[in-house]
């Protein structure tokens, strides 16, 4: 897997280690996308843009070692508590 299309996933949430250590994943676009698990793209060390604009909340190391990660569209609030260490 290369890239997420929006078309291709209709899925509010993203589950624990769904695409961990995914190492051709470069993009992302999950705009249905409510909640991303635990480890959802750690690793993931192509990945160099991401979209959730309707993401509430975001669990720890979601983005844990996502090196290339230089483009992230979100919302402007996520919850507090699970926010905490998502990269």
């Amino acid at each position: 897997i290369t890239e997420i299309p929006a078309e291709k996933l209709n899925a509010e949430y993203i589950l624990q280690s769904a695409f961990l250590s995914c190492s051709q994943l470069s993009e992302a676009n999950l705009s249905q996308v409510k909640t991303i698990g635990f480890l959802a793209f750690a690793n993931c060390s192509s990945l160099v843009n991401i979209n959730f604009p309707q993401c509430e909340q975001i669990h720890s190391s979601a983005f844990m070692s996502c090196i290339k990660l230089n483009s992230v569209v979100a919302q402007r609030t996520i919850s507090s508590e699970k926010r905490d260490k998502c990269i």
